[in-house]
């Protein structure tokens, strides 16, 4: 990341985050939900973390990201994570990286389980990159 944005050091984000930078796990079950349409399994938002890692359901969708006012679903690919980045790393590479809009929909016939894990520094100023 630091090389597409022809920063002077490859550790560049590596650097940024404080001692203090935690690391959370957050586990989501989504029940089936007979009328999707009416429930969200998760609202539209952006991760306010430097990144997050997130391990889908193997066998049921339910993780959209919108872009040009299109909600698009993300396919579910077996034993695979997945990377979003966060608002820290958007600020951090002065917006050259975008933290997605995103959200999870209910299904109407199975369940869903998703563990995200997510680094962010809540007591460090961070400032974007030259």
């Amino acid at each position: 990341m630091a090389t597409l944005l022809e920063l002077n050091h490859d550790d560049y984000f590596v650097d940024q985050p404080g001692e203090k930078a935690e690391t959370n796990v957050r586990c989501s079950y989504y029940p089936q939900c007979p009328r999707p349409e009416l429930v969200f399994g998760l609202k539209p938002h952006c991760d306010g973390t430097i990144l997050t890692i997130l391990m889908v359901d193997d066998n049921v969708g339910g993780l959209q990201v919108l872009r040009d006012g299109v909600w698009w679903d993300v396919p579910t690919i077996p034993r695979t994570l997945l990377v979003i980045i966060g608002d820290q790393t958007e600020i951090l590479s002065n917006g050259f990286f975008t933290s997605p809009v995103h959200r999870v929909v209910t299904n109407a016939k199975k369940e869903r389980l998703s563990v995200a894990l997510d680094y962010v520094d809540h007591e460090r100023e961070i400032e974007p990159s030259p």
